[in-house]
């Protein structure tokens, strides 16, 4: 009698396992890829949810919740769907995110830096929201190149150049900690949020202006030419 009962209790626990993980593959399904890994340079890992992390390649499909970490001298190119680039870089770890509204069909993307630096060319694309997060800071973009910098200490977020026109602001930088306010960022600013929440602005010199508009970083971290096949044929993106 014990044995039967050990058995029947066995074989529930082992199902409900089993159909635990299809549930949990079929809602990642549902929601969709979110995007690609164009490149994997090195030591560049993944894993998705709370799975161990895994070796990542080229070609890897991203859904809403997987995580990217990268290694010393290593770097991850990521395509997303609406052809918003953003590049992982060397000693880096992110969660992509994604939400889309089944009516409209449009995506709110949000890359989350746990620590690291980020380089990236957002796509504008109107009804659509595309922010970078980090413990202390979140920023929403709009059609933009610029970097994102977190560490323990603080965030930084560096706009080099924007599609926008009219002398809108490129983007919209807000504190997590504190009072929680925000600031409106330009091209060719760059503002800081410590962990604390205190903010300070300031203008990015014209040297590094120069370097990232003409893809010069002395050497150390040169632009990426990535081709990549869509409907509409084969296309190119220079990467920084």
């Amino acid at each position: 009698m014990f044995r039967i009962i050990s058995l029947a209790f066995i074989l529930t626990f082992v199902s409900s396992q089993v159909y635990g993980e299809i549930g949990l593959e079929a809602k990642k399904k549902a929601a969709g890829e979110v995007a690609i890994m164009l490149r994997a340079i090195k030591k560049v890992d993944y894993r998705s949810g709370n799975k161990d992390w895994k070796k990542a390649k080229r070609g890897l499909r991203l859904n809403s919740g997987d995580g990217v970490k990268t290694g010393k001298r290593s770097t991850s190119i990521i395509r997303f769907l609406d052809g918003s680039i953003v590049r992982v870089k060397p000693k880096s770890e992110v969660e992509i995110q994604g939400k889309k509204d089944k009516k409209s069909r449009r995506m709110e993307k949000t890359v989350h830096l746990s620590f690291g630096n980020l380089g990236f060319k957002v796509k504008r694309r109107p009804g659509e929201a595309f922010r970078f997060s980090s413990p202390t800071a979140v920023a929403s973009i709009k059609g933009t190149d610029g970097n994102f910098l977190s560490d323990f200490q603080k965030s930084v977020l560096k706009i080099f150049k924007s599609s926008l026109t009219g002398g809108q602001a490129a983007a919209f930088f807000q504190a997590l900690k504190g009072d929680k306010k925000g600031v409106d960022v330009y091209v060719g600013e760059m503002v800081t949020i410590t962990k604390d929440g205190k903010i300070t602005k300031e203008k990015i010199s014209p040297e590094e202006m120069k370097k990232q508009l003409e893809g010069d970083d002395d050497g150390k971290d040169d632009g990426i030419i990535i081709k990549f096949k869509t409907k509409e044929g084969m296309q190119e993106v220079e990467v920084k």
